[in-house]
């Protein structure tokens, strides 16, 4: 509201900045979400976490 006229500047990004993060990103190996994890187990026969169970380890988010 009432800023329309100031546009927000980008700070310029360097090529090397670029560079590095994408190392940063890539050095770690394949990135890996819990979701993929989970959906791994549950194809080796592992049961699939309940979000209604009351037994819950404390890893669920």
């Amino acid at each position: 509201p009432g800023q329309e006229d100031e546009q927000m500047q980008r700070p310029e990004v360097r090529e090397e900045d670029v560079t590095e993060a994408k190392n940063r990103l890539g050095g770690s190996g394949p990135a890996k979400s819990k979701t993929i994890e989970v959906m791994e187990e549950c194809k080796m026969g592992k049961a699939a976490p309940s979000v209604f169970s009351r037994a819950r380890s404390g890893a669920e988010t």
